[in-house]
């Protein structure tokens, strides 16, 4: 006669439930999809675009810089915004429009840099890593931003900046 595996819970015996074996396999396996998808939404969270109020122009993962978290910009009716992600945290740097004195393309055989100059004296903004169609789209936005007049831009016009912000 077999002997049955038995357990006393409460002054009764009762029957252990049968063990379980996990294989060796199935935890390696189910590790490795874990690891898998944590960087997967990792970068998926990061290369969403920054704002929804106004296109964002991505630049472009095969130029230096771009690789892992490309640079964003984007043109608001009152300031223009270039946008990097970072593990932790991102940096922006926002120009007001009427702050833009100059805005240039400098582009080679695919991609283009998209170099907006300040009349405030700060550094400009280089934009780098834009397919050549996105860089003269920026500054086509750019133009016609600063065209508007200002009483149609009834939004207050940021200053110059650079900052990082931590999430």
């Amino acid at each position: 006669m077999e002997r049955q595996n038995l357990r006393t819970h409460a002054g009764m015996r009762v029957a252990a439930p049968p063990e379980r074996n996990v294989e060796p396999i199935t935890i390696a396996v189910a590790g490795a999809v874990g690891l898998g998808v944590l960087p997967w939404a990792v970068n998926h969270r990061r290369n969403r675009a920054f704002t929804k109020e106004v296109p964002v122009f991505r630049a472009s993962r095969f130029t230096k810089g771009n690789h892992i978290w490309p640079t964003q910009v984007a043109v608001f009716p009152n300031r223009v915004v270039r946008y990097a992600p970072r593990l932790f945290g991102h940096l922006e740097e926002t120009i007001g429009i009427d702050q833009v004195a100059s805005v240039s393309v400098d582009s080679g055989l695919i991609f283009g840099d998209v170099i907006v100059e300040t009349s405030g004296g700060s550094q400009p903004i280089r934009c780098h890593g834009h397919v050549k169609g996105d860089a003269e789209k920026i500054r086509r936005r750019i133009t016609e931003a600063q065209a508007v007049p200002a009483r149609l831009n009834p939004q207050p016009l940021p200053t110059v900046s650079s900052r990082r912000i931590s999430e």
